[in-house]
């Protein structure tokens, strides 16, 4: 394939392949060495110019048989050698196990042989040592049973046995030089070499915002074809003006705005290969799989792969983390003679398209000449595509349909190219949350871009500087620092946000000159504000006000919300403007004629924000947008300030009203918003409500009238038209109520149950019955949201029991206090608790988790003393505590003797309370014989203190045994005898009955009894 003729090697592979079958010795290892040099050497002159005009699939072959030949020529080099310096001038082994030693291939070898692991983020040179290290092992295994080897000294044969380290390290350095002497005119070898040294020395210090220029020069040879022509030549030159234009076009601006082959800062990524169990949609799975560098060396390797060419590369990323100015980018950088890229807005190609016709619509979009993909392919075979697909998320998000096998149908494309004799690599983007909306067929590399780390932000920063430095100083300003960016990482780790930023810094140097505890809130207000005032003022000749400005951000409040009572995090046109039709908040036909042309009311109230990520995609010509916020903190933000002004001026409007004849709160609005999911539903928006919501009893007590008839039918029918989802009255008062709970209670900095439920006898049974009615009616995300963000607290006794609820974003359950549930007076020694059954039936009823997962627990020991289980026990200076409690503490003592002393004391207290309670009963012998196998169980472990064994011993006592054979009172029996036995013999005991003098240590029981009346443990044996 590579030389062109006939060799004497070649001759000698096919004579030794006959030969072998008949045992005869005609290749020695030396004279193969020399002809594998030989050949080497005419193959590798003029190899690149050879490479010349072949397409790609071709040239993949002819470097692939190139690589093997230097891997197996270094080989060669390297034995001749070792073998020499250990004295053997001749092998003297036959020709078929010389073949089958050097090029014989073993599954380890899939890496080598396959051009660089990039599946795993290194390069070929890391399989390099294995490969050969391998070798030389059976090699010398080999050579232990030939003649040669008998013939040698014990010191050479030393020396032989030794040489495998030398054999594999020699090979490796003949590789390496084999590889050097191509790098310069095989782009394919360079790459190995400089991922090779990337890899053994310390990391290059460089630039991160080179724009991907080292990309383009890997992949370049020095010797090059003409500059393309024809449509190729068209794409390449509009690809590559891209370089020139600002990184976003979205970002109006007096500023100037780094340009993409300036701005861009190359990402660090992760990087896992297809496998069944992968869950790429899930950023903590991420979390196993390391954070590489160096991205253009890795796209390098991974696009002159064979992995390239038969699935695709799939890009993930959150909003705004640069997946599309990815995309740019590589298509501006891959070299036009080696590549051909064709980058694909998917936004902007019907979506029900088969992806050939696609890849020829995006074609036509950029050049406006049609081609037929075949013959943009013929037009310069040497180039290999480069299908760069961007937005297979906004697909997704902008049709609502599930196309869970695209990137299978992407993988079968490829496929199809590799039969017709072509090859072509195709990168998908995709936003990582909808990750899981596609299967990911075999051998597909996913990629994970990173945030942003402090040297990034830097880098970037440093460029936005050298742009802007001088306009800003001409205003007395100066440019962002990393410093001051990176006290809001979670804002500057996104290249769209951190541009965000700046902008906003550039105003008054407004981030420079926060103070240190400018909290989160005051950040994405002055942001929000900012940016919706210049929206108005692009469109606004007279001076702008604050009510224009507010009229902006509610219908980006609107926007939020869309997304929010959706439970998406992302809303289409069709949805946005109905809300705002619904709500009466579209904007006027005025406003319409302005803009010049038809909008919808959705596309006028997002306007041209660029923290809002416009998606589209076409269908049968028509355009379907939704629209997504980069970061979804701002729709939160935004949910959070809607419903704290709303309820601040519905708080001010009821303090206006006449004491005579006082209005009714107009909460239309504030009904329709909240009345479809719960705040809590999302812990942002609780945070963001907790900062801005006011403190102010005035709005608390409006709160309070309106959570009162929260569950009342409304006559209200003005938003009626307003329902973002189908969902019954019975929920939406659910969450209308839940909300003005929560509400309250952050006003008031905690509510009281008696001031929710007024008049209530017991207020907090009001609030569980309400409770029960979220836990049943809320969505999950809603109902555990409000759950974990509550803080309940028993307070008061009878009759002023309460509960006090609060807000708090890592809420912790009190512990139940049973003289409060049960209203326990001092003269309640012991009291019946719950009846099981009636347990048992209660959690039937609601079907809970919680409830099934907690009385499966209990479940032993209420089925073996139904009765007594839950009965209550109020001890002297210690909470009421139930039977079960007390023999759990104990036995929970067992394996965490810290509180042993404690747990062991109150369990005596209780059976000594529960046993002279009423008449013994077949549940008091089980409870009892429990707590003393517990107690045996705990002076063995010596976790018991000795203080207690008089007290144990004397409750042996207690109870006496009637002749009737329970084997509840059996076994009670028995473990009072044995406990007995075991305490006399570890501690001098007075008996009940008699005088502390006359007591005497009772016999140990035998090790070998064995009648149920005499324990079979050795007393103090564990």
């Amino acid at each position: 394939m590579l030389g062109g003729g006939e060799s004497k090697l070649l001759a000698f592979v096919d004579d030794a392949s006959s030969a072998a079958l008949m045992g005869l010795e005609i290749l020695d290892v030396f004279e193969a060495k020399s002809e594998a040099v030989r050949l080497a050497e005419k193959v590798f002159k003029g190899f690149a110019g050879r490479l010349r005009g072949l397409n790609a699939l071709t040239r993949s072959e002819r470097v692939a048989a190139a690589h093997w030949i230097i891997a197996i020529t270094a080989f060669f080099e390297a034995a001749d050698e070792c073998l020499k310096s250990v004295g053997i001038e001749e092998l003297g082994a036959s020709a078929g196990e010389q073949v089958a030693l050097i090029t014989r291939t073993y599954p380890s070898d899939a890496s080598i042989l396959g051009m660089g692991r990039v599946l795993s983020g290194h390069s070929v040179m890391a399989d390099v040592e294995p490969f050969y290290g391998l070798r030389a092992e059976r090699f010398i295994e080999h050579l232990q049973g030939l003649a040669v080897f008998e013939s040698l000294d014990d010191a050479q044969r030393r020396k032989a046995l030794g040489m495998r380290e030398t054999l594999s390290a020699t090979a490796v350095l003949r590789y390496r030089e084999r590889l050097r002497e191509l790098a310069d005119d095989v782009p394919e070898f360079n790459i190995w070499l400089n991922l090779s040294a990337h890899e053994h020395t310390a990391r290059e210090v460089r630039r991160v915002n080179d724009g991907l220029a080292r990309l383009e020069s890997l992949l370049t040879g020095l010797a090059t074809t003409d500059v393309p022509h024809g449509v190729r030549g068209t794409l390449c030159m509009a690809y590559r003006a891209q370089l020139d234009k600002a990184i976003t076009q979205q970002a109006a601006s007096d500023l100037v705005v780094p340009t993409l082959g300036e701005g861009y800062v190359e990402h660090r990524f992760r990087v896992a290969a297809s496998q069944p169990t992968m869950n790429p949609a899930a950023e903590n799975w991420w979390r196993e799989f390391s954070v590489f560098e160096d991205l253009d060396l890795y796209l390098a390797s991974y696009l002159v792969s064979d992995a390239a060419k038969t699935a695709p590369l799939l890009v993930l990323g959150q909003p705004g983390s640069g997946k599309s100015v990815l995309t740019r980018i590589l298509a501006a950088r891959l070299p036009a003679e080696r590549f051909l890229p064709i980058r694909v807005e998917l936004r902007s190609v019907d979506a029900d398209a088969d992806l050939q016709t696609q890849i020829e619509e995006a074609v036509r979009q950029v050049t406006t000449e049609s081609v037929r993909w075949p013959d943009l392919v013929r037009e310069a075979p040497e180039a290999m595509p480069v299908v760069l697909l961007d937005g297979f998320d906004e697909l997704l998000q902008a049709t609502g349909v599930a196309r869970t096998d695209f990137l299978e149908r992407v993988s079968r494309f490829q496929e199809r190219e590799i039969d017709n004799g072509r090859a072509v690599a195709v990168v998908v983007t995709s936003r990582i949350a909808v990750a899981d909306r596609a299967r990911v067929p075999a051998g597909t590399v996913v990629m994970c871009l990173e945030p942003f780390d402090d040297r990034q932000v830097e880098a970037w920063l440093t460029t936005w500087a050298g742009h802007n430095e001088g306009i800003l100083a001409a205003r007395g300003l100066r440019p962002l620092t990393a410093e001051v960016a990176l006290r809001h990482r979670q804002l500057a780790a996104q290249p769209l946000m951190l541009l965000m930023l700046a902008l906003y810094d550039a105003s008054a140097n407004a981030l420079r000159g926060a103070e240190e505890d400018f909290s989160e809130a005051a950040l994405y207000e002055a942001l929000l504000t900012d940016f919706a005032r210049r929206e108005v003022e692009k469109h606004q000749t007279d001076p702008v006000d604050d009510a224009a400005v507010e009229q902006e951000l509610a219908r980006l409040s609107v926007v939020a919300f869309a997304m929010f009572n959706r439970r998406a995090q992302w809303a289409t046109d069709e949805d946005v403007t109905a809300d705002l039709t619904g709500l009466r908040m579209a904007a006027p036909a005025a406003e319409e004629r302005r803009m010049q042309r038809h909008l919808t009311a959705g596309q006028l109230a997002v306007g041209r924000f660029f923290f809002i990520h416009d998606t589209q995609a076409m269908r049968d010509g028509t355009v379907s947008q939704t629209y997504e916020f980069l970061h979804a903190t701002f729709g939160e933000f935004l949910i959070a300030r809607f419903v704290a002004r709303l309820t601040a001026e519905l708080a001010e409007a009821r303090g206006r009203a006449s004491t005579l004849l006082p209005a009714a709160p107009d909460d239309g609005w504030l009904h329709a918003l909240l009345s479809f999911e719960c705040l809590a539903a999302r812990t942002p928006v609780i945070t963001f409500l907790s900062s801005l919501v006011a403190r102010d009893r005035r709005l608390t007590d409006l709160l309070l009238e309106l959570f009162a008839t929260s569950l009342d039918q409304r006559s209200d029918t003005r938003y009626s038209t307003y329902r973002p989802v189908p969902i019954t009255a019975v929920q939406r008062h659910a969450n209308w109520s839940a909300n003005l709970m929560l509400l309250a209670a952050i006003s008031a900095d905690g509510i009281m149950a008696g001031e929710l439920f007024g008049g209530s006898a017991f207020a907090a049974a009001g609030w569980r019955d309400t409770a029960l009615l979220w836990r049943g009616q809320l969505t999950s995300e809603g109902r555990n949201g409000l759950i974990g963000n509550l803080h309940i607290e028993r307070t008061g006794e009878n009759p002023d029991r309460d509960l006090r609820i609060s807000v708090s974003i890592r809420a912790v359950a009190s512990p139940p206090l049973l003289d409060w549930t049960y209203n326990l007076t001092g003269d309640d020694v012991v009291r019946p608790g719950y009846a099981v059954d009636w347990m048992r039936l209660k959690d039937n009823f609601t079907a809970a988790k919680a409830g099934d997962v907690l009385l499966h627990g209990l479940e032993p020991i209420a089925a073996a003393m139904p009765e007594i289980a839950h009965m209550i026990v109020k001890l002297p200076d210690r909470p009421p505590m139930t039977a079960s409690h007390a023999l759990l503490g104990a036995i929970a003592a067992l394996a965490d003797p810290r509180d042993a002393d404690k747990a062991m004391g109150d369990l005596l207290k209780v059976m000594e309370a529960i046993a002279g309670h009423g008449a013994p009963t077949s549940d008091l012998y089980s409870f009892l014989a429990m707590s003393l196998g517990t107690l045996y169980a705990g002076v063995i472990a010596d976790v018991v203190p000795k203080e207690l064994y008089e007290a144990i011993h004397r409750e042996t006592s207690i109870v006496s045994i009637e002749d009737d054979d329970v084997p509840a009172r059996l076994m009670w029996q028995h473990l009072q005898e044995s406990l007995r036995q075991l305490l006399a013999g570890r501690h001098t005991l007075t008996e009940p009955d008699q005088p502390a003098s006359a007591a005497s240590p009772a016999p140990a029981p035998s090790p070998t009894a064995s009648s149920p009346e005499t324990p079979a443990t050795t007393p103090g044996a564990p």
